[in-house]
């Protein structure tokens, strides 16, 4: 792979401001993608450490466990 076969180069000085700026914005939006779907699954990972699965009652019903 020598210069210029994939008219791309590794050195960051040569990246144009509208590459700069599509990298930016990807990077941004995989970031608050990311924290949307981690960020409740941390939640609920250490609520779950925390308190434990929640106990059948003695009836038999369900109790259901509120996140709140």
């Amino acid at each position: 792979m020598g210069s210029g076969e994939s008219g791309h180069s590794s050195h960051p000085q040569s990246i144009s401001i509208r590459e700069f700026i599509c990298h930016g914005g990807a990077g941004a939006t995989a970031g608050a993608i990311a924290a949307t779907f981690v960020c409740p699954l941390d939640v609920i990972k250490t609520r779950l450490q925390v308190h434990g699965l929640p106990q059948a009652s003695q009836s038999g019903a369900k109790e259901y466990w509120i996140i709140g």
